[in-house]
């Protein structure tokens, strides 16, 4: 490839329109040494960055998303896809507790799912059937004198007991949990 291809090659490159096999050419002849390239990469990185903020932000229209959303799962056979409007919050039979199931996997026996505890809710304690795994997407939750906020990651062993969980403040967790969980 003459200099000329490869500064052509340059403006894709900086705008991230290049495969990796595509990028090899100028990538090889960037870590050649050539300044007059890297200064045309570096110079167009910059101004395609200020482009975006010349552009004032708009929301795309609803129908663009969901074409969007129904595209992705026509071309992804089995692509499970829980959009955050939809519905699906049930009670989970314990005061003050929702949950919203995301996922459920069959061959691991696991399931993910939003849990939602109102203020003062308590959740009962359970022995974990696998790992457990929680995060914290908002407020607070406690349990076995331990304290969780916003943020915050735990992941419990197979077989270990979980003490019943309380929040002051109400919180949202994200739980990857087995089916096989034994309520105390």
């Amino acid at each position: 490839m003459n200099h000329d291809e490869l500064r052509e090659l340059a403006v894709l490159y900086a705008l991230g329109a290049l495969d990796n096999d595509e990028a090899a050419p100028i990538k090889a002849h960037l870590a050649a040494g050539c300044r007059e390239c890297a200064q045309e990469v570096t110079s167009l990185r910059d101004t395609a960055a200020l482009l975006a903020h010349g552009v004032e932000e708009t929301a795309p229209p609803e129908r663009l998303r969901d074409r969007v959303l129904r595209s992705a799962r026509a071309s992804r056979p089995g692509l499970h896809i829980v959009e955050a409007r939809s519905e699906g919050w049930v009670s989970t039979g314990f005061d003050g507790v929702m949950m919203k199931r995301l996922y459920y996997d069959r061959v691991q026996e696991t399931v993910t799912v939003l849990l939602r505890m109102e203020p003062g809710a308590v959740y009962p304690g359970h022995r974990h059937g696998s790992v457990e795994q929680c995060f914290v997407l908002e407020g607070d939750v406690q349990f076995g004198g331990l304290e969780f906020r916003a943020g915050d990651f735990m992941a419990a062993p197979a077989d270990s007991i979980h003490a019943p969980s309380t929040t002051r403040a109400g919180c949202t967790m994200l739980i990857i949990s087995s089916t096989h969980n034994e309520m105390l």
